[in-house]
């Protein structure tokens, strides 16, 4: 029998489908991609933490969404306005569906803002987004307005953040959502299945109403250990990988297989201070007698913030993949203060050690995350070592962050390390040192629930003036204040670095540390 014409066929057919970016041999379907945290939940309201944000982002929409450089776009909105200052009206998407088949509209909008604020027992509440709402209003099926209670100039920054789910879940529990029947979005990829602290499988949505990913499936693996991950990707276990460690970055830019991507990030990582009780468990005078809470005096606190040299410590852990920060707003390119940077100052900080009435210094134990940044750690060691220096008897605990956040929020530790995702200048201050209010949405990383009605009063106003000019001076007031009580300790601003494997994907870097798939595209594309 003559089988050449069937043969030809068959070439023919693979040519053709090669052509339209169809599933032709050597074209890769499946994305496989390490990322060092992983979701902590499927359920898209109740924990709003990075590594939450960031994952879910590819299975859940928004109103609207940040683009790689950190600019606000359209998503489920196709267009806004603010009508007046308190009041916008956004038009929706026509046509979306969710992952199970059911229509897109406006109920489902005002059903995911109201879910965010009966929520019980997060550990990191979403309504520091959604406080300001005073009202949702549906025009129409695809119209809706949202009302705050006053002028809103981040509003849709805020909004990015709240991803919407069908209000025919409202019956659903974050077990739910967790065990995967209820995680259902309107986004480029669904969720098969999901365990957590190991892998997460995606599988292409098919009716999405964007241009469709090259990637019929995606498996995203949780590899925390930063030499586990860059060595999956050199042995071709994994194509894309995120949080590229400074030491690997060398030979991977040079590596022909290999590309990577890097963005300076809108993040600032900070040590949150317990400024409130008059006793902390891990903080205590070097006496018996000394059995008040150190960190209650502003003088012991501006001494711990001089006594890190920022500039040293980034150099020692991570090299060019962060800068120092002096104060939570000092990053982006809008609202920047201008203002100097606090510098390392030793004797100084032994002199405020003395005036706050411990002039040889007092135990402290420092609690930090592992496993959620390249050098987190080493980052607290460093820290533990400067504040040694000046009398201030130091140890280091870590642990994983499910286990630090809870703790943080009980009132377990007296300082510890955090993170907030800087989209605008005034968002780290409303997350760290508002006073914690959850109808409002002030302080809902607060932990440790430091308070200052001053503090309150200028960042209050700044979160309401619209005008440009006048918000950076209250901008500018706020960061002095805040580095007069010192609740919090910026410490620095990560550089986000990914890594791929070129002959399958290239990966366009990102200003937040959001891994999304819809960023990686097939090579030459």
């Amino acid at each position: 029998m003559n089988r050449r014409p069937l043969f030809s066929r068959r070439l023919l057919v693979c040519f053709v489908l090669a052509m339209m970016g169809g599933a032709a041999p050597g074209v890769a379907q499946d994305l496989r991609v390490a990322v060092q945290v992983g979701p902590t939940t499927l359920d898209p309201h109740f924990f709003n933490y990075f590594a939450n944000i960031g994952n879910l982002g590819n299975i859940y929409e928004a109103l609207v969404t940040e683009d790689p450089a950190g600019k606000i776009q359209p998503q489920l909105a196709t267009s806004w306005e603010a009508v007046t200052p308190t009041e916008w009206v956004f038009h929706l998407r026509d046509g979306v569906k969710f992952h199970n088949g059911a229509s897109f509209g406006a109920q489902d909008v005002a059903f995911s803002i109201a879910r965010t604020r009966e929520i019980q027992g997060s550990p990191g509440s979403y309504t520091t987004f959604t406080g300001q709402i005073k009202s949702v209003e549906i025009l129409n099926p695809l119209t809706i307005k949202l009302v705050t209670f006053s002028p809103s100039p981040y509003f849709l920054f805020d909004m990015a953040r709240v991803f919407i789910v069908s209000a025919g879940s409202a019956a659903a529990t974050t077990a739910d959502y967790n065990q995967g029947s209820a995680a259902i979005g309107t986004g480029p990829f669904r969720s098969v299945s999901w365990t957590q602290g190991a892998d997460w499988n995606l599988q292409r949505n098919d009716a999405w109403w964007g241009t469709p990913p090259p990637w019929k499936t995606a498996r995203i693996r949780i590899i925390p250990n930063d030499a586990a991950r860059v060595s999956a990707l050199l042995a071709k276990d994994v194509d894309l990988i995120d949080r590229v460690p400074p030491s690997d970055l060398p030979r991977l830019e040079t590596g022909p297989q290999f590309a990577v991507s890097s963005r300076p990030g809108l993040e600032v990582f900070a040590l949150n201070i317990d400024t409130q009780r008059d006793i902390t468990p891990f903080a205590r005078g070097l006496t018996p007698q000394q059995t008040q809470n150190p960190l209650r005096q502003a003088a012991v606190r501006r001494a711990l913030s001089l006594a890190i040299n920022r500039k040293l410590l980034v150099e020692r852990v991570f090299g060019p993949n962060a800068v120092p920060a002096y104060e939570l707003s000092d990053v982006g390119d809008q609202e920047r203060t201008g203002l100097e940077a606090q510098n390392f100052d030793p004797a100084q900080a032994k002199a405020l050690l003395a005036e706050g009435g411990y002039p040889d210094g007092f135990e402290l134990t420092l609690h930090g995350f592992s496993g959620v940044i390249a050098g987190d750690v080493q980052l607290v060691q460093g820290v533990a070592q400067f504040f040694s220096r000046i009398g201030v008897k130091t140890k280091v605990e870590t642990m994983p962050p499910t286990v630090l956040f809870p703790g943080a929020s009980r009132g377990d530790w007296s300082v510890y390390l955090s993170g907030s995702t800087v989209p605008y200048s005034l968002a780290p201050y409303k997350f760290y040192a508002m006073t914690p209010d959850p109808v409002r949405g002030f302080g809902s990383g607060n932990r440790l629930r430091f308070s200052n009605p001053q503090l309150d009063d200028v960042l209050s106003e700044a979160l309401v003036t619209m005008d440009p000019s006048k918000r950076l001076g209250l901008v500018k007031k706020a960061a002095l204040l805040v580095r007069e009580l010192t609740p919090v300790i910026p410490l620095f601003h990560p550089v986000y670095n990914w890594a791929s494997n070129r002959e399958v994907t290239i990966y366009e870097a990102r200003a937040l540390p959001f891994t999304r798939i819809v960023s990686a595209r097939l090579p030459g594309k």
